[in-house]
Protein backbone atom coordinates (compact mmCIF):
# COMPACT_ATOMS: atom_id res chain seq x y z
CA UNK A 1 0.00 0.00 0.00
CA UNK A 2 1.51 3.30 -1.11
CA UNK A 3 1.90 6.21 1.24
CA UNK A 4 -1.02 8.63 0.93
CA UNK A 5 -0.08 12.14 -0.11
CA UNK A 6 -2.76 13.53 2.21
CA UNK A 7 -0.88 12.15 5.25
CA UNK A 8 2.30 13.94 4.18
CA UNK A 9 0.43 17.21 3.55
CA UNK A 10 -1.15 16.95 7.02
CA UNK A 11 2.27 16.33 8.52
CA UNK A 12 3.64 19.39 6.75
CA UNK A 13 0.90 21.49 8.33
CA UNK A 14 2.14 20.36 11.73
CA UNK A 15 5.71 21.08 10.69
CA UNK A 16 4.70 24.69 10.15
CA UNK A 17 4.20 24.88 13.91
CA UNK A 18 7.87 23.94 14.38
CA UNK A 19 7.04 20.40 15.37
CA UNK A 20 9.18 17.41 14.46
CA UNK A 21 6.97 15.18 12.35
CA UNK A 22 7.62 11.59 11.32
CA UNK A 23 5.54 9.33 9.09
CA UNK A 24 5.68 5.57 9.14
CA UNK A 25 5.95 4.69 5.45
CA UNK A 26 4.35 1.28 6.04
CA UNK A 27 1.40 2.16 8.28
CA UNK A 28 1.12 5.88 7.35
CA UNK A 29 0.91 6.69 11.04
CA UNK A 30 2.00 10.25 11.81
CA UNK A 31 4.05 10.92 14.91
CA UNK A 32 4.71 14.49 15.93
CA UNK A 33 6.82 15.86 18.73
CA UNK A 34 4.53 18.56 19.96
CA UNK A 35 4.05 20.44 23.12
CA UNK A 36 3.19 17.84 25.79
CA UNK A 37 -0.23 19.49 26.06
CA UNK A 38 -1.15 18.41 22.54
CA UNK A 39 0.33 14.93 22.36
CA UNK A 40 -0.86 11.67 23.90
CA UNK A 41 2.62 10.18 23.57
CA UNK A 42 5.61 11.75 25.32
CA UNK A 43 8.23 13.12 22.91
CA UNK A 44 10.95 10.80 24.22
CA UNK A 45 8.77 7.76 23.43
CA UNK A 46 8.20 9.07 19.90
CA UNK A 47 11.90 9.61 19.35
CA UNK A 48 12.67 6.13 20.77
CA UNK A 49 10.12 4.59 18.38
CA UNK A 50 11.59 6.40 15.39
CA UNK A 51 15.16 5.55 16.39
CA UNK A 52 14.31 1.86 16.84
CA UNK A 53 12.62 1.74 13.41
CA UNK A 54 14.70 4.15 11.31
CA UNK A 55 13.95 2.28 8.09
CA UNK A 56 10.19 2.69 8.57
CA UNK A 57 10.02 6.43 9.34
CA UNK A 58 10.73 9.56 7.36
CA UNK A 59 11.16 12.93 8.98
CA UNK A 60 9.27 15.71 7.26
CA UNK A 61 10.86 19.08 6.54
CA UNK A 62 10.79 21.62 9.36
CA UNK A 63 9.07 25.01 9.17
CA UNK A 64 12.24 26.82 8.09
CA UNK A 65 12.65 24.34 5.22
CA UNK A 66 9.04 24.85 4.10
CA UNK A 67 9.35 28.65 4.18
CA UNK A 68 5.78 29.75 4.83
CA UNK A 69 6.83 33.38 4.27
CA UNK A 70 7.70 32.54 0.64
CA UNK A 71 4.31 30.85 0.23
CA UNK A 72 2.60 33.94 1.69
CA UNK A 73 4.53 36.23 -0.69
CA UNK A 74 3.48 34.07 -3.65
CA UNK A 75 -0.11 34.24 -2.40
CA UNK A 76 -0.03 38.04 -2.18
CA UNK A 77 1.56 38.29 -5.64
CA UNK A 78 -1.29 36.19 -7.04
CA UNK A 79 -3.91 38.72 -5.88
CA UNK A 80 -5.35 41.49 -8.02
CA UNK A 81 -3.83 44.94 -7.53
CA UNK A 82 -5.50 47.01 -4.83
CA UNK A 83 -5.72 47.85 -1.15
CA UNK A 84 -5.95 44.22 -0.01
CA UNK A 85 -2.81 43.23 -1.91
CA UNK A 86 -0.93 46.32 -0.71
CA UNK A 87 -1.85 45.83 2.95
CA UNK A 88 -1.15 42.11 2.96
CA UNK A 89 2.18 42.76 1.27
CA UNK A 90 3.14 45.35 3.91
CA UNK A 91 2.11 42.97 6.70
CA UNK A 92 4.71 40.45 5.51
CA UNK A 93 7.46 42.87 6.54
CA UNK A 94 6.69 41.96 10.17
CA UNK A 95 8.67 39.21 11.85
CA UNK A 96 5.53 37.27 12.76
CA UNK A 97 2.47 36.44 10.71
CA UNK A 98 0.10 37.88 13.30
CA UNK A 99 -0.80 41.00 11.29
CA UNK A 100 -1.01 38.98 8.05
CA UNK A 101 -3.57 36.64 9.63
CA UNK A 102 -5.56 39.54 11.10
CA UNK A 103 -5.76 41.16 7.67
CA UNK A 104 -6.82 37.87 6.08
CA UNK A 105 -9.73 37.80 8.52
CA UNK A 106 -10.52 41.50 8.02
CA UNK A 107 -10.69 41.19 4.23
CA UNK A 108 -12.30 37.74 4.35
CA UNK A 109 -9.38 36.19 2.49
CA UNK A 110 -8.66 33.44 5.00
CA UNK A 111 -10.30 30.70 2.89
CA UNK A 112 -8.35 31.82 -0.18
CA UNK A 113 -5.11 31.72 1.84
CA UNK A 114 -5.87 28.26 3.24
CA UNK A 115 -6.56 26.92 -0.26
CA UNK A 116 -3.42 28.53 -1.68
CA UNK A 117 -1.27 27.21 1.18
CA UNK A 118 -2.78 23.73 0.82
CA UNK A 119 -1.83 23.64 -2.86
CA UNK A 120 1.69 24.85 -2.02
CA UNK A 121 2.07 22.18 0.69
CA UNK A 122 0.87 19.55 -1.77
CA UNK A 123 3.61 20.57 -4.22
CA UNK A 124 6.21 20.58 -1.42
CA UNK A 125 5.06 17.11 -0.33
CA UNK A 126 5.30 15.75 -3.89
CA UNK A 127 8.75 17.21 -4.34
CA UNK A 128 9.89 15.86 -0.97
CA UNK A 129 8.61 12.34 -1.63
CA UNK A 130 10.12 12.30 -5.12
CA UNK A 131 13.48 13.41 -3.71
CA UNK A 132 13.36 10.45 -1.28
CA UNK A 133 12.20 8.02 -4.03
CA UNK A 134 9.10 7.17 -2.00
CA UNK A 135 6.07 5.98 -3.92
CA UNK A 136 2.83 7.62 -2.94
CA UNK A 137 -0.84 7.66 -3.82
CA UNK A 138 -2.07 11.08 -4.89
CA UNK A 139 -5.30 11.29 -2.93
CA UNK A 140 -5.24 15.10 -2.77
CA UNK A 141 -7.41 16.72 -5.43
CA UNK A 142 -6.87 20.44 -5.10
Amino acid sequence: MALKLSAVVEGLRWSLDNELVFINIETHKILNCASPTFSDIPNDKILDEVEANKDKYIELPLANEINQRKIAIEFVLSLDEGVVKDNLSKSLNNITFKKFYKLLDKYEYKDKWIQFRAKALKEIAISFLNSKNIEFENDVYY
